[in-house]
């Protein structure tokens, strides 16, 4: 770490940048009152008060902090307590990363706010963007603040946090001009998405709908579980009854998680110092084809693929979290279905006493959401729930690209039809359960197998290898695997 003077002049600079900047805001919106009849105080509405009460008190917290730093009594005890929170690795990543989306979230609304000028989002854009503005200056002094505190100004901790920083900014950028050039989206998934929502709103049951098909041929039925359709639903419920108005939401809430997939794919080679491997991969999800398709047809493939990530990445120390994000991706979109195997593999390999109820365990957490979220339409309509889930594995083949399957080929339909794609299936378990690969590995042998062997091959299903290939790469450089699992429990 620097030394005590170095850090002091880090952190008075830092607290009167801030301070600073909290004035300049507070006058801002002093100067910009509420919109006639929302007053009710000195011509301000109450979110207008309560944004400046909290720039205030956010002015006098870094006003004190500059004094208290200024002053040799205070400042030893300041700088002690900085140096036993910041000395510990753990924290300073959680609060640098932490920073970083703060900011990168701050830029997406300044940015929506600069190419949205008409609509019901435009009034509140423009009230909410100067408060944002401060918040993406206080997150980004964070960062630099930090670096500056801890790193002793070393070139490679600066650039190693500014990089992501400049690459989620570019992909951001360009993921939200492919908002303005895509076609009509009412020909896409999301429209049915958005149907499925306004049906719940009209007290309709989606799954009922399959019941009069003769599950071969597709009529675009509900074929999810319900996570989506209740986010869908609410939003609906709460105003964005319009089309358009709910997917300009949403597109939003894609991007976020876009970013943050992106950010993943940063830091989880950075913690061990390669630098290159990360920046290769957070551009080449950024910037692939199959992630600038998604975006232009705006499905919801970028929600479940970061909750995969997270919770692959939290499985060796917070497994009940791990679990339960992955429980929360096969919600919105059950696309990574064949890993609940491998979930309990993993659980048995690690289990030191009682394996058998830690796979119990793991299966119940896991089950436990899904259950709950799905028990209104079982008790409804059991046969219509679990026609549409099953479904997708009914369904006559069909693919994007005329590149038909070998079930397609050999003229094979329903259930027989997956017979090679669960052959592919159980060799990746017996690998696993071999322990002849790691967690991201094994996700991209099942994803890929899932793509080529599945009846029904669609252009935007790529997305989901795309994440994979760099973290598998990452795991294959990274012999020892500390932070990941115990390296003794691999033999291959």
């Amino acid at each position: 770490m620097p030394d005590d003077s170095t850090q002091s002049k880090v952190l008075w600079g830092f607290s009167v940048l801030c301070f600073i900047a909290s004035i300049l805001s507070i006058l801002f919106y002093l100067r910009a009152p509420s919109t006639e009849g929302t007053s009710v105080l000195l011509g301000y509405s109450w979110s207008r008060l309560v944004i400046i009460l909290l720039i205030a008190l956010s002015a006098v917290a870094f006003l004190w902090l500059a004094i208290s730093v200024w002053r040799k009594r205070t400042s030893g005890r300041i700088l002690q307590y900085c140096q036993a929170l910041l000395g510990r690795e753990e924290i300073r990543n959680r609060i640098l990363m932490g920073a970083l989306l703060a900011f990168c979230v701050c830029a997406v609304i300044v940015l929506l706010s600069a190419n949205v000028k008409e609509g019901p989002y435009y009034y509140y854009l423009t009230r909410i963007t100067p408060l944002v503005v401060w918040l993406a200056y206080l997150s980004m002094s964070t960062i630099v603040a930090l670096i500056l505190f801890v790193e002793n100004f070393r070139p490679f901790g600066l650039v190693a946090f500014l990089l992501p920083l400049v690459i989620l900014l570019l992909g951001m950028a360009m993921h939200m001009r492919l908002w303005y050039t895509t076609n009509d989206p009412r020909g896409n998934d999301i429209f049915y998405l958005y149907q499925e929502g306004h049906r719940l709103l009209e007290g309709e049951n989606p799954y009922t709908r399959i019941l009069s098909g003769d599950m071969l041929v597709n009529q675009k039925y509900p074929t999810h579980l319900p996570l989506f359709y209740y986010l869908s639903w609410f939003t609906q419920a709460v105003g964005l009854n319009k089309f358009f108005n709910w997917l300009d939401f949403w597109k939003v809430i894609f991007l976020w998680f876009n970013l943050g997939v992106a950010l993943l794919l940063f830091y989880i080679p950075m913690r061990r110092n390669m630098l290159v491997l990360a920046v290769f991969g957070s551009l080449f999800w950024l910037f692939n084809r199959w992630s600038l398709l998604l975006t232009t047809i705006m499905d919801i493939d970028y929600i479940p693929i970061f909750l995969l990530i997270l919770s692959l990445l939290l499985f060796p120390r917070h497994k009940i979290w791990s679990i339960l994000l992955f429980s929360l991706s096969l919600g919105v979109k059950h696309v990574a279905l064949f890993h609940i195997p491998l979930y309990l593999i993993w659980t048995w390999q690690e289990s030191k006493n009682r394996p058998v109820w830690q796979v119990v365990k793991t299966g119940i957490i896991l089950i436990a959401p899904l259950l709950v979220i799905s028990l209104p339409f079982i008790l409804l309509n059991w046969e219509g729930f679990y026609k549409s889930i099953l479904f997708t594995a009914t369904r006559l083949p069909s693919d994007s690209f005329r590149a038909p399957s070998l079930d397609d080929l050999l003229g094979w339909i329903g259930l027989p039809a997956k017979i090679p794609l669960f052959i592919m299936i159980a060799l990746i378990y017996l690998i696993a359960w071999q322990r002849k690969t790691r967690f991201f590995t094994a996700t991209l042998l099942v994803m890929t197998s899932y793509l080529f062997f599945n009846s029904n091959f669609f252009k935007e299903n790529f997305v989901w290898i795309i994440p994979f290939i760099p973290l598998a790469a990452y795991e294959l450089a990274d012999k020892e695997l500390t932070d990941l699992q115990n390296p003794s429990s691999f033999r291959g």
